[in-house]
């Protein structure tokens, strides 16, 4: 399973939600679900942040929690990729030959958890595409979105 990734986004590991924040962060980190675009797997939540200072606050957040990046958290430019290495996941960019629902023009990067051996490098690595399912924020549609427009953000 995978999320997508747009803009600025924050992945989280959800083993590292339940074992290191305490009831009163858990409620912080929800408001920022709340105020950004957000969706989740089974072992991962993503945050869409839509901007630079809101991915300062997020960090100066995640050390009050004692979340470390690349361990609990990795932050991935939908562009770029992650902006540290990180074992723990996989990043790429997909269109129509992966999803049969999508239009010629889509192209959406998504990050999936990985907890195997990654000597992949930079890339995504799929042992089994027919069950394999992307998680998008609700209401989400690709007309419009940051993945049809690949802007940066600042």
């Amino acid at each position: 399973m995978a999320v997508l990734i747009e803009m600025i986004s924050v992945v989280i590991l959800k083993n590292s939600i339940e074992s290191k924040l305490s009831s009163d962060n858990y409620i912080k980190l929800m408001e920022y679900v709340l105020y950004n675009s957000s969706c989740m797997d089974d072992d991962i939540l993503c945050i869409h942040i839509n901007s630079s200072i809101s991915i300062n606050d997020f960090i100066d957040f995640s050390k009050q929690c004692n979340l470390e990046l690349g361990t609990d958290f990795i932050i991935i430019d939908q562009n770029n990729g992650p902006i540290i290495e990180c074992n723990w996941i996989q990043v790429g960019k997909f269109g129509k030959k992966l999803f049969k629902n999508f239009e010629d023009d889509m192209e959406i990067t998504i990050c999936s958890f990985f907890d195997g051996p990654q000597n992949l490098g930079y890339g995504f690595y799929l042992s089994d595409i027919n069950n394999f399912k992307v998680y998008f924020p609700r209401e989400w549609e690709y007309e419009g979105s940051m993945s049809q427009n690949q802007k940066i953000i600042s």
